[in-house]
């Protein structure tokens, strides 16, 4: 194909829509095309020999911002490149109009911020007002459990305090629920994730609410294999069980039914569905479910409530690791189901392992200390069990770099867990130091990090770690990990015993 002669070519440059300059050595424009007349807001003559940093307010590598003619302020993208002009090297300047977009970025960052500090502000509001109240609604309800017990009432005096209490308990369980709002909206909420055994917290739950399906004539059943253990805060497993289970009765239709189903799943969760015979939820409801402030799309006053419950429990459940959902029909029932991180011994994903083979469960297959610098409690306790009770050696645990360089060096342990994320200095930082100790510096040490994101791996490797593990951590390469790099025979030096020290 035969290249445009140079008519043609200055054509297509002057019709560009983007601004194009040509600037000589000293800077000076020697050409601008005709959409950069129109961004400068001048006429070409204007611009010919116009020194072009006269007009530039700011400069970036690839946005400038300049002003035009009519003492206007103009952002744009910028790009230049050198090329040579007869005996000179000049500069074309690129230049697009952004100015709008910059304004609607500038609006949107204001407008994310402001709705930002509302929902701070709400969230400390309704934590405030939530632990106000809470003080007088006990001594409302403490006071009222002694009158229930005092002999000299009569019967109608007796009724008249069991509503007290009734209405008081209410309010309450509302109360905790704007706290539990404010508290997850906060950021603030703690979690004690641990296996749980799953049967006895869900027993405990249809136990507590069998009252409440009698008043109703609704019939609970469940199925729950015994040996399942998930992942989770007990007491919030049992907060979201409650909700998820209370609202199928309360949703249901007089004389129905409410089945909870617990399942293992093929990637190492467990789902815990709870289905019922009630109204179902119209298709154009679905996407409020979890919406606080929304109860289902019910106008029913005599279901109590905020219409919160649903809301807490998703955040909760994914701040536990798990993912929640619905399934429903209009006038056949809906099915409500949590998956949350499998504990169970023979397959959790967290959790310990069963023996692979050339694995020996045997505690005196392998013997060594291993210190594991750790900041989160949760994980501390996983893996010093998991090393205690699979493979019989002694584990020794610090919550910060400065306890765990420390413990090293009264130690010296066979083997150092160096989580990367620790609050007073980084792994890599922490790991340097240790290389730099002559006493240290041969010491495995393997990187247990979160840190997962493409390239991470290469770097610890290149920092001198002996091995990259990621969270959620593959229980079987960790504990085949653990078991080349401390050896199947002896430790060197003499080991005090299998257990586990520190926090």
């Amino acid at each position: 194909m035969k290249r445009p002669d140079l008519e043609t070519l200055a054509l297509i440059v002057e019709e560009a829509p983007d601004a194009v300059l040509l600037l000589s050595p000293s800077g000076r424009i020697c050409f601008a095309n005709a959409s950069a007349c129109e961004l400068f807001q001048r006429a070409p003559q204007e611009l010919h020999g116009l020194n072009f940093g006269s007009v530039v307010i700011s400069m970036e590598p690839t946005e400038v911002v300049i002003a035009t003619g009519q003492r206007k302020l103009v952002t744009a993208d910028m790009r230049t490149l050198s090329l040579k002009v007869g005996d000179h090297m000049s500069t074309a300047v690129y230049l697009r109009d952004v100015t709008d977009r910059k304004q609607i970025e500038t609006i949107l960052i204001q407008a994310k911020e402001t709705a930002e500090h509302a929902n701070r502000a709400k969230s400390e509001f309704l934590s405030s007002m939530s632990h106000e109240l809470r003080t007088p609604m006990n001594a409302v309800i403490g006071f009222a459990q002694l009158l229930e017990y005092d002999p000299h009432l009569n019967q109608e005096q007796l009724e008249n305090i069991l509503e007290i209490l009734s209405a008081g308990r209410h309010l309450l369980e509302l109360i905790n629920e704007l706290l539990d709002l404010a508290h997850v909206e906060s950021g603030v909420m703690q979690l004690d994730i641990q296996p749980v055994k799953l049967c006895e917290v869900l027993q405990g739950c249809l136990d507590l609410l069998q009252p409440l399906a009698d008043q109703r004539a609704i019939q609970l059943s469940y199925r729950c294999d015994g040996a399942l253990k998930v992942s989770a805060d007990p007491m919030r497993l049992r907060q979201i069980l409650v909700n998820l289970i209370s609202n199928a009765i309360k949703y249901n239709r007089r004389q129905g039914s409410v089945h909870i189903s617990v399942h293992a799943l093929d990637n190492h969760r467990i789902c815990i569905a709870v289905e019922d015979t009630g109204n179902g939820i119209a298709e154009d409801q679905m996407n409020r479910l979890f919406q606080p402030f929304s109860r289902l799309g019910n106008t029913d006053d005599a279901v109590e409530g905020l219409g919160i419950g649903l809301s807490i429990t998703q955040r909760i459940v994914q701040l536990m690791g798990g993912s929640i959902g619905v399934e429903s029909r209009l006038h056949a029932g809906s099915r409500f189901w949590v998956e949350l991180p499998d504990a169970t011994p023979q397959n959790a994903a967290i959790g310990i392992a069963a023996p692979r083979a050339g694995m020996s469960s045997s505690p005196s297959a392998i013997q060594g200390h291993v210190l594991y610098i750790e900041d989160d409690g949760a994980n501390l306790r996983l893996i010093s069990r998991l090393l205690v009770e699979r493979l019989g050696i002694r584990v020794t645990g610090a919550a910060t770099a400065r306890e765990g360089l420390a413990l090293a060096q009264h130690h010296r342990p066979d083997l150092i867990l160096l989580d990367i994320g620790l609050p007073d200095k980084d792994g890599y930082k922490t790991l340097s130091i240790l290389k730099a100790e002559p006493d240290l510096r041969d010491i495995p040490v393997v990187a247990l990090t979160a840190q997962a994101m493409r390239g991470n791996a290469e770097q610890g490797l290149a920092a001198g770690f002996t091995e990259y593990i990621t969270k959620p951590f593959n229980t079987e390469r960790l504990l085949r990990s653990v078991t080349r790099l401390l050896g199947p025979s002896p430790s060197s030096k003499p080991v005090e015993g299998n257990g586990h020290d520190g926090p």
